[in-house]
């Protein structure tokens, strides 16, 4: 696998790979996609926690040279440079998760308020069907997770809970689907939720879309974007059959898109696999019958921000 300085798009990824196979293009693609989203995230969350250290230790500096020029007393106004800017958690595996606040003296633990933000899970894109022979129905996108953000004021021993929502995916071997799941914030029994995105599981015998995911309970609420239905488009000697696109999270992950198989005389040729939703919260492609295209692609898991702040 080739690790990416940036991102490629397929065209100018397939350029970079002119001799691969369509089939094994489209699967290297996908994953070295997946893999760069995943190390791009956790390096800004690396990046995050380093300046947070950086700060935290600048003050603590601060106020050691304080102490010393005013021959052991702190002068009053020093307190507010022991109070760093923010302090950022994120979550980006699904699962549950408690953050304690501890009974400190404020100059320690400053925070007194804090910004949740929620992104529920992408449900995976739908599976094609061919019907008669003849009929033939691409599958569906998968619905987005729900996004909800809240601000809270937290005080001593307050308790945070955390549930991230995980995405919705398709077990080819077993051709059976995962759903995805919702995440939530409760911060001292007030909570905010941001639902997933939907996955449909049936086998297509006619068009219909995915919902997105409802977010509930915050400042700001708004609806994971719905997956689009797939597409068949007749031309003279070629027929085009593309799968509907994921929907996508908002201030998240974008949808991936449909799978696109052709058929000419009679025979299906694979285009292009259905992708995978972007982090956070995007729903997956729907299949598009043959080869690598026959796979629906899977969602994305849901995401958790927690932004700590001090506020006067």
């Amino acid at each position: 696998m080739n690790k990416w300085t940036r991102r490629y798009s397929w065209e100018e990824w397939r350029q970079l790979h002119p001799n691969l196979p369509l089939d094994e293009a489209t699967r290297l693609y996908q994953e070295e996609r997946e893999w760069f989203e995943q190390f791009y995230e956790e390096l800004q969350n690396l990046y995050r926690n380093r300046i947070t250290t950086i700060v935290n230790n600048l003050n603590n500096l601060k106020t050691d040279f304080t102490t010393i020029l005013e021959g052991g007393k702190a002068a009053a106004a020093s307190t507010i440079f022991t109070i760093p800017t923010s302090s950022v958690l994120t979550y980006t595996t699904p699962g549950a998760f408690t953050v304690n606040i501890p009974t400190t003296n404020p100059t320690e633990y400053p925070y007194n308020n804090v910004v949740a933000q929620v992104w529920g899970g992408g449900g995976a894109g739908q599976r094609s069907n061919v019907i008669g022979g003849t009929l033939y129905i691409a599958g569906t996108g998968g619905g987005a997770g729900a996004y909800s953000s809240k601000t809270y004021t937290i005080s001593d021993n307050s308790n945070i809970s955390i549930i991230v929502g995980g995405k919705g995916k398709y077990e080819d071997i077993s051709q059976t689907f995962i759903l995805a799941t919702s995440s939530s914030v409760n911060v001292d029994s007030v909570s905010i939720f941001a639902g997933e995105g939907e996955t449909l599981t049936n086998v297509p015998i006619s068009t219909s879309p995915s919902s997105g995911g409802i977010a509930i309970g915050g400042d700001i609420n708004v609806n994971g974007g719905n997956g689009t239905i797939g597409t068949r488009i007749n031309n003279p000697f070629t027929i085009t059959i593309r799968g509907g696109n994921g929907g996508s999270s908002p201030n998240g992950g974008t949808g991936g898109n449909g799978a696109i198989t052709t058929v000419t005389g009679g025979f299906l040729t694979p285009i292009q696999k259905a992708e995978y939703g972007g982090a956070p919260g995007a729903g997956g492609g729907g299949a598009a019958f043959i080869g690598d295209s026959s796979t629906p692609a899977n969602g994305a898991n849901g995401k958790v921000i927690l932004t700590f702040s001090y506020q006067e």
